[in-house]
């Protein structure tokens, strides 16, 4: 599949997730909501806890919440993704006006378009499903089919899309800084 030509504005868009990514491990607000017992590619009893973290970038923060009681397994995942840097440097390799914009694929990293998408953490992850519906500022895991989820991950830009509520991952929301997402 050849990947779409992007607009100036669009490519200086990505350019600036891309710098919010690179500083994506400081979080917000710890609580007890993701404390749970999750097997992600070892068995580890995780002992840390938070409800969101700050996104930031070039051109301001974008603040998210957590639905801990949704999606534990790939709250955790993103949270030990983002302490190791795995998000460091990434593209927002999928940027769909009015639809979402998508990342976390280590591959887009370098240049070769051809493989932005297609790169994972090395391991996949369980599907969380639930009635969270599907609107503006939802984070969701990305998959290719069931179960195939793990690092790259979108985020909604359509004020809904009804016809998703259910079929993937959601974890998390964005609670301020709509207008970076613009």
């Amino acid at each position: 599949m050849e990947p779409k030509k992007l607009s100036l504005p669009v490519m200086l868009g990505i350019i600036a997730f891309i710098a919010f990514l690179s500083v994506l491990t400081y979080f917000v607000t710890r609580s007890n909501h993701v404390k749970k017992n999750i097997s992600v590619a070892t068995a580890i009893d995780y002992n840390k806890a938070f409800t969101g973290a700050i996104i930031k970038t070039s051109i301001g923060d974008i603040e998210i919440r957590f639905f801990s009681e949704k999606a534990p397994i790939a709250i955790y995942n993103f949270i030990k993704l983002s302490e190791k840097r795995f998000y460091d440097r990434v593209k927002f390799h999928y940027v769909l006006k009015d639809f979402l914009i998508q990342t976390g694929d280590p591959l887009s990293k370098g240049n070769d378009r051809t493989l932005y998408g297609t790169g994972t953490p090395g391991y996949t992850l369980p599907d969380e499903l639930s009635d969270v519906p599907m609107v503006k500022g939802v984070l969701a895991m990305a998959t290719i089919g069931k179960e195939t989820s793990g690092s790259q991950f979108f985020i909604v830009t359509a004020q809904s899309l009804p016809g998703l509520t259910g079929k993937f991952t959601i974890f998390a929301e964005v609670v301020r800084g709509f207008e970076v997402l613009e």
